[in-house]
């Protein structure tokens, strides 16, 4: 095992001359390339592994693994409590129940009094996680003008749609391998117990504004190692690696759905299809939206990256 070093390490090597690294040194060095479920899994060893490694659980390792998971925005959040928490790895820990979603900052949003609102969350075991936005629109109200292709050669012309705004967040909370985000078409279930109804996604229109597309968790492009080879471009939306996160974004028509409360009272699920493992996968995950009393206080925590340790 890597951690542990021979008692007498002088009978191995003449070190007088040599300048030798200190056995806990080398174990944070080593410990610092190891992701959270390598170190746990090294606590696991043996109960002398977990009491006489400090490096598994070093303050330093583990912050670093809470601000590439959950961003910086919560780690600064939790800063002033991490002692009364037990460290930076059991916050990792706390968080990773609780099911922090990454920081967003979205420039786009704020501009004219909207903001994101949360809807509902999902998970797949320890390998993927999806939470489930709106964008609220500063009056409440759905309907927007549409621009829409005209038939057989006719002009473009513009109708009176009711559209939701949807911002659907996918992270690699800690798959080994990279988690694929597929191409698809998202829709919203209204079904009631006597008929099913679909919000639909927009689809088809000559309007960009309401074109699905996918972003950073900073509203900006996705970094490089994240978007799909340019073959693959009409297949994939991107490619996430450990702790990467692409925020997936969707307009639905939203029938019968003049403002937003209306749109929260029918509405009850998502779902989004992931591509894990080596055998590639493609696993639909279910995201149940919450109450609209309940979401007004989670999805404001969401947003503006609040701490579980709250």
């Amino acid at each position: 095992p890597f951690f542990l070093v021979p008692a007498n390490p002088s009978s191995l090597v003449d070190t007088s001359r040599l300048s030798v690294p200190s056995p806990t040194s080398v174990q944070f060095t080593l410990a610092s390339f190891l992701d959270p479920r390598s170190l746990v899994r090294c606590c696991s060893v043996s109960s002398r592994w977990a009491r006489h490694v400090p490096a598994l659980h070093a303050d330093q390792i583990w912050r670093d693994h809470c601000e590439k998971r959950f961003g910086r925005a919560v780690v600064l959040s939790a800063a002033p409590s991490i002692r009364h928490a037990g460290g930076w790895s059991d916050a990792y820990k706390q968080m990773d129940v609780s099911e922090v979603p990454v920081a967003l900052s979205f420039p786009d949003i704020g501009i004219d009094g909207s903001r994101l609102r949360f809807l509902g969350r999902a998970r797949l075991g320890a390998s993927v996680g999806t939470w489930a936005y709106v964008a609220t629109r500063s009056n409440g109200e759905t309907l927007r003008s549409v621009r829409v292709s005209g038939e057989r050669g006719k002009p473009a012309r513009f109708v009176k749609l009711h559209v939701i705004e949807l911002r659907i967040l996918v992270q690699n909370i800690g798959a080994e391998s990279t988690v694929f985000l597929p191409r698809q078409t998202i829709a919203v279930d209204a079904s009631t117990r006597r008929r099913a109804e679909y919000f639909n996604e927009l689809t088809g229109n000559a309007d960009r504004r309401f074109q699905s597309r996918v972003l950073a968790t900073s509203g900006y492009r996705l970094p490089r190692q994240c978007e799909p080879p340019r073959d693959r471009a009409d297949e994939e939306f991107a490619r996430l690696g450990l702790f990467d996160a692409a925020v997936l974004v969707v307009h639905v028509i939203a029938k019968g759905c003049p403002v937003l409360t209306k749109f929260h009272k029918k509405a009850k699920s998502t779902k989004i299809l992931v591509t894990v493992g080596d055998e590639m996968t493609t696993i639909p995950l279910v995201i149940p939206f919450v109450h609209f009393d309940e979401s007004t206080e989670e999805g404001d925590k969401g947003v503006e990256a609040s701490s579980a340790m709250e």
